[in-house]
């Protein structure tokens, strides 16, 4: 049976990226790891502004579950397993991409450049450059051009 991993953190475009991986999935009769990775180096942000915040990790996961989990019970006709961890995401997508054995990876782009691309990074790119299953990005700004 196809998989196929939705990877998302979550942000404004999320329903977007998520909704194409479900009509992805469904065409394909897939099974869907629906994945947030909790950015780590968030925390780089949330330190250098003198706040301490001590169990940022465990409310960070728990919202970002409990978003995956309304999601999943949202399409019941899907089957979607809910994958939520603390970690980095350029890496840590490409690892389970690999441990589960996938067939598409689904995610979205902010289509930032310059300064803000090297200060946010470039997990989309990094995904697409770096993945050994075909990719599928959807464009956070689909105004034409």
């Amino acid at each position: 049976m196809e998989k196929i991993i939705i990877a998302t953190d979550l942000n404004e475009m999320a329903a977007s990226v998520i909704e194409t991986g479900f009509k992805l999935a469904r065409k394909l009769n897939a099974v869907v790891d629906l994945l947030c990775v909790v950015d780590k180096e968030l925390n780089l942000l949330a330190g250098s502004t003198g706040f301490v915040f001590d169990d940022q990790w465990a409310e960070r996961l728990t919202s970002a579950t409990e978003k995956l989990t309304k999601i999943q019970i949202e399409n019941e006709d899907l089957k979607i397993n809910v994958v939520a961890f603390v970690g980095y995401p350029k890496t840590d997508i490409l690892s389970h991409i690999t441990n589960e054995n996938a067939s598409f990876i689904v995610l979205g782009t902010h289509g930032r450049s310059g300064f803000t691309q090297l200060l946010m990074g470039g997990t989309a790119e990094y995904i697409v450059r770096h993945s050994t299953i075909p990719v599928v990005v959807v464009p956070y700004n689909i105004d034409k051009h």
